[in-house]
């Protein structure tokens, strides 16, 4: 009787694990990788392989036929690229 309000609190802060609801709800970078940015760069996230083999001949993600996960470009992460943390070495 009565915990309607603490399972109501719980639910509530228990969503911010969720990564859906935590972007949809939150005004920040991620929502927006170029505001504040004048000119801003491409983002190298397309079809650029250094890759995981362990997808066992299935797709992986929204492209058809591609099967592979993209983890590096040249040697350094996307996320590293994508937060700017590095450049991406030129060859």
């Amino acid at each position: 009787m009565g915990a309607r309000r603490k399972l109501r609190t719980h639910r509530r802060r228990q969503r911010w694990a969720n990564k859906d609801y935590k972007k949809s709800n939150l005004e920040n970078e991620w929502k927006k990788p170029f505001a504040g940015s004048s000119m801003p760069k491409a983002l190298p996230l397309r079809r650029c392989i250094d890759c995981r083999i362990w997808t066992k001949g299935h797709t992986v993600g929204d492209i058809p036929g591609v099967r592979f996960t993209v983890v590096k470009v040249s040697g350094v992460s996307l996320l590293a690229l994508f937060k700017e943390k590095k450049e991406k070495p030129r060859l």
